[in-house]
C-alpha cells in the first residue's frame, strides 16, 4: 500500500460554506480558484460547512481538473450513526 503524501498547505472552506458569514456564489468560486491558480491541492470540508454548500462550491469549481487532489472531510459521530 502507498503512503498518502499530504500537500503542506491546504484551503480550509468553511468561509465558502457561509460559517462565518455569507458569502456569494462568485466570490466562492474566485476563491477555490485563487487557491488552485496558487498550487493549492488540499481542502478540508466538513458537511456542517454550510450544510453542504462548501462541499457543492469546490465540487464545481474543481470538477474541471483531472488533476491529482486531497479533499478531507470530518463529521460528528453522532451525527454519521443518525444518518446510517
Amino acid at each position: 500500500m502507498n503512503r498518502l503524501e499530504l500537500p503542506r498547505l491546504g484551503m480550509g472552506a468553511a468561509g465558502i460554506g457561509n460559517l462565518y458569514a455569507p458569502v456569494t456564489d462568485e466570490n466562492a468560486l474566485a476563491t477555490i480558484k485563487a487557491a488552485w491558480d496558487g498550487g493549492i491541492r488540499f481542502f478540508d470540508n466538513a458537511p456542517f460547512y454550510g450544510f453542504g454548500l462548501s462541499a457543492e462550491r469546490l465540487g464545481s469549481a474543481l470538477a474541471i481538473t483531472n488533476s491529482m487532489m486531497v479533499i478531507a472531510t470530518n463529521g460528528d459521530p453522532r451525527i454519521c450513526a443518525a444518518a446510517a
